[in-house]
């Protein structure tokens, strides 16, 4: 019988009513459906047949069947975005959200979103790949999160593939820098223009900028993480860098900046070997800076990236050089590796999640090393 009647002490009447069915959902699976509850047996009774027609129509029966793709995402953003990830990461994921998604096909009804319906979608955007990945992160994790709640009973994103093509911007691709063309940089940095409205002021940032510069060269640290760190977090006895937290800046003003040990990664909280080099000069940096923040102005106070970068590009240009912060990262990770470190090293003192990342995408062989690489294996054989 689909409805029984239950013995109920709570209930005024003395018992319930329950709705109970047996199905094959959409997958194969053999499944029951059971609701109690219901105070009179007409409220079962609709409630059943609601039931059975969402089996008729979807082949399933669902928690909610109106839940539209838009409602789902933002209820996952608010259940666990807000918790799981960085500020600028929720940024992004809600960027990509509300300019692609969330007037399209983000009113469909979630149940409705077959893979073809995904698949034209991603076939009409008109972004390039960086974009386009990240905008289907957001139907991944979306769908994820449907299947958890009941919404739906499986992901098509799976079969999902993204044709898109690199836009003129994306074809530039991340480049290193060699030591001499660092220390060309920090030279060029630490210039103060002589009309400069605040000399001193404009100086002790400058110097900060190129402490910034050094421990990105010798760390492979990403800029929130550097602009983040404190003093205690060196250690000159163990000769460690202690790395739990980063600079929170994005969409945040210059009187409004903090810092958090959300990192962007579990792997990126870490400690990190501090090689000699950098001691000597973090230790004559702190001669110079009293306060607590490594990098900061002349009075005590956290930098924005922004100025930094402003001042950094300008330098670059002017030497000719193709240079951006996070080139430090990439060069960092290339030298391991062009010196024979292990990828599982090189991994771990780069902070990586994932070893394909640390070997795909931050490490670059210089064309030369290739023909070496030849050499060593072809050149003393025969003709």
């Amino acid at each position: 019988m689909p409805i029984r009647k239950r013995a109920s002490k709570k209930a005024l009447s003395g018992y319930t009513y329950q709705v109970y069915f047996p199905y094959v959902d959409s997958m194969g699976v053999r499944r029951e459906y059971i609701k109690g509850g219901f105070k009179t047996k007409k409220e079962a009774t609709t409630h059943e047949a609601i039931k059975r027609n969402e089996l008729v129509e979807y082949g399933d029966v669902y928690a909610k069947v109106d839940i539209t793709f838009n409602d789902v995402f933002e209820e996952y953003m608010e259940v666990e975005g807000k918790i799981k990830y960085a500020r600028s990461t929720y940024q992004y994921y809600m960027y990509s959200y509300k300019q692609f998604i969330k007037s399209t096909i983000g009113n469909r009804k979630i149940l409705t979103l077959k893979y073809r319906d995904i698949q034209k979608f991603f076939n009409n955007l008109d972004v390039g790949v960086s974009t386009g990945k990240n905008i289907k992160k957001v139907f991944n994790v979306t769908f994820n999160y449907a299947i958890k709640n009941g919404y739906v009973r499986e992901s098509p994103m799976g079969y999902v593939k993204l044709q898109l093509k690199l836009k003129e911007t994306e074809n530039k691709k991340i480049t290193t820098i060699t030591k001499e063309q660092l220390d060309q940089i920090i030279e060029k940095v630490l210039i103060v223009d002589k009309f400069a409205p605040d000399f001193d002021y404009t100086q002790f940032n400058y110097y900060s900028y190129a402490v910034a510069l050094f421990i990105g060269w010798y760390t492979g640290l990403r800029v929130s993480e550097t602009f983040g760190l404190e003093k205690k977090d060196f250690d000159f006895d163990n000769n460690i860098i202690h790395i739990q937290r980063r600079l929170e800046y994005h969409g945040v003003k210059k009187k409004e900046l903090y810092t958090t040990e959300k990192l962007k990664t579990a792997k990126s909280k870490a400690d990190i070997p501090m090689v000699s080099k950098l001691k000597e000069g973090m230790l004559r940096w702190f001669q110079k800076n009293p306060y607590d923040y490594v990098i900061c102005d002349i009075y005590g106070k956290l930098i924005h990236p922004s100025s930094f970068n402003m001042r950094i590009n300008n330098v670059s240009k002017e030497l000719g050089i193709d240079f951006h912060y996070h080139c430090l990262r990439h060069s960092f990770t290339s030298n391991l590796i062009n010196h024979d470190v292990k990828p599982n090293v090189t991994m771990e003192l780069v902070r990586h999640s994932d070893i394909k990342t640390t070997l795909g995408v931050y490490t670059h062989i210089k064309e030369t090393e290739k023909v070496d690489v030849l050499e060593d294996v072809f050149g003393k054989e025969g003709l």
